[in-house]
């Protein structure tokens, strides 16, 4: 991704666009449709030059500026950035060797790490006291009771780490965090929250064996049972009566067929 940056009286000023997804311009009685905003803001000249010194230490030799900072696709920009920075501060990033008419640079890992950190705690102090959501998820601070001056310090150190990360090389952002010994932030877990409605099923009462409600038909046994009739002597007897070859009463009032 490009980044522009502008010279001015041996400064250095970067250059941010930022644009929300529908926004616009009142101005006067029109309407401009790109509502984005441009920013200049300043920026340290050894954020710049850092990456061609680090190639420059390949070789494992102090070097002098000119031959550090040489971009043929940028050599105008080149001549610029060289004319920002100063001896006094290549010495907090470099060691050094030589004297004014002729000066060797070679970056010093031990004072870049210490340098990059001093940037990180500024920006993490800055963070404390502005009005900036520091916390993981990005909310507003607008929607955050009491977000200035009650933050974790934690929380501002990782958040300007990520935002001097954009400044230097990957490799270098992570033995920055190894330096500043930077956790990463722990996930809240969910508290299990009672619910308001009631459970799907009823739960048994402990040494409740019993069922809790009957759902057996009863209608059987809502039906009076009707007394067994007692037996004369003579209908006694009449039972010992052997019926063989005896034809029942009822068969003698058939109908006859016609014929």
């Amino acid at each position: 991704m490009s980044t522009l940056f502008a010279f001015q009286k041996n400064k250095v000023f970067e250059f941010t666009k930022h644009k929300e997804s529908y926004s616009s311009w009142f101005i006067r009685e029109t309407v401009q449709k790109d509502g984005s905003v441009h920013m200049i803001t300043p920026i340290d000249p050894l954020f710049l030059v850092i990456p061609y010194f680090i190639k420059a230490a390949e070789q494992g030799q102090h070097t002098t500026l000119d031959n550090i900072l040489y971009d043929a696709d940028h050599a105008k920009a080149m001549q610029s950035l060289e004319a920002s920075i100063t001896k006094k501060s290549l010495v907090k990033i470099c060691t050094v060797k030589g004297d004014d008419d002729y000066t060797a640079y070679k970056i010093c890992d031990e004072k870049l790490l210490k340098w990059l950190a001093k940037k990180v705690e500024k920006l993490s102090l800055h963070l404390q006291k502005a009005d900036i959501n520091t916390s993981s998820g990005g909310q507003s601070a607008t929607f955050i009771r009491n977000s200035a001056g009650n933050k974790n310090k934690d929380d501002c150190t990782r958040y300007a780490w990520t935002i001097i990360s954009d400044y230097i090389q990957p490799s270098w952002s992570i033995k920055l965090k190894d330096h500043l010994n930077i956790k990463e932030p722990v996930k809240e877990q969910k508290k299990n929250k009672v619910s308001d409605q009631p459970p799907a099923k009823r739960l048994k009462t402990e040494g409740e064996n019993k069922c809790v409600e009957d759902y057996r038909d009863h209608t059987s046994l809502n039906k009076t049972k009707k007394p067994v009739a007692k037996l004369t002597s003579k209908q006694k007897s009449l039972l010992k009566v052997d019926k063989k070859g005896m034809k029942a009463m009822s068969s003698f009032f058939t109908k006859t067929p016609k014929k």
